[in-house]
């Protein structure tokens, strides 16, 4: 068992000191790695415990890369929509995983690619989501999208995120963009603050090739990936986003439902009208 997180952040060193003394009372082999910026993608191990919130599994998930090994979050952090285990509950949970009683929900990931012309000058992963957007939001700037190949709008804003399931709770949904079943495959297209009345999001096939072309802007624009900024585009330089090869690997334990996860983390379908006594 690997475990890792964000060793620079309170608490982490001691909390994972705790888990790495449980499990291997457990008779099972365990080490740390702590360091936020490891190459993961040739570690080995049966299964990734992942110490934080959303942000710490999405940087184990970019870290492994290809290499894609079973995980399961324990929340430390404000938000844990992705982690299965709380602080309460770990021991009792982590044990079950530990005697084989967990199963594996795979989540779509993107395959990110910047272009110029026929050579790829950058590439990566993503969870949640791609955004290409503006270095400051002063101006607007235009950005076209085709799908396989055919041209399909010219969007006027801040920015475009093509989001995954996963990341449809993310930056999409803070956009006004739609929440999507995690487990579907599909890209979700989001529009960033469009000047255009007639622009909404849009949802289609992760069998898809999306290509985004900056035009006509004064400002830099940059590629962000699970929220960092991976690149800034030069001109004549595009962004190709299709489903990676690779999923993510999160353990469940029967229990929580994804319907669950919408009315205790975001209060989905709530009202914030107080009731008469």
């Amino acid at each position: 068992m690997l475990i890792t997180g964000d060793g620079r952040r309170p608490g982490i060193k001691k909390f994972s000191d705790r888990v790495r003394a449980w499990v291997a009372s457990q008779g099972r082999r365990v080490r740390v790695e702590l360091d936020p910026e490891k190459d993961l993608s040739r570690a080995r191990a049966d299964c990734v415990v992942i110490l934080g919130g959303d942000g710490s599994i999405l940087s184990a998930a970019g870290r492994m890369g290809r290499n894609q090994i079973p995980c399961v979050g324990i929340q430390i952090g404000r938000f844990g929509f992705l982690s299965e285990l709380t602080r309460g509950e770990w021991r009792e949970k982590l044990l079950k995983i530990l005697e084989g009683k967990g199963r594996v929900a795979e989540r779509m990931m993107l395959s990110c690619r910047v272009h110029r012309g026929r050579k790829v000058v950058w590439r990566g992963l993503a969870l949640n989501e791609a955004v290409v957007a503006s270095g400051s939001a002063a101006r607007m700037v235009m950005i076209e999208l085709e799908v396989d190949g055919e041209y399909l709008s010219s969007f006027h804003g801040d920015g475009v995120i093509i989001a995954t399931p996963v990341g449809s709770t993310a930056h999409s949904l803070s956009a006004g963009g739609p929440i999507v079943e995690p487990k579907l495959r599909a890209f979700i297209i989001t529009p960033v603050c469009s000047h255009t009345l007639t622009i909404r999001p849009l949802v289609v096939s992760s069998g898809r090739k999306l290509r985004l072309r900056p035009r006509e802007s004064r400002n830099s624009l940059f590629l962000a990936v699970d929220g960092k900024r991976v690149h800034k585009l030069e001109r004549e330089e595009d962004v190709r986003v299709e489903e990676a090869p690779v999923s993510l690997k999160l353990i469940r334990i029967q229990g929580r439902s994804f319907f669950e996860t919408l009315r205790n983390k975001f209060h989905w379908g709530g009202t914030l009208l107080s009731e008469a006594p």
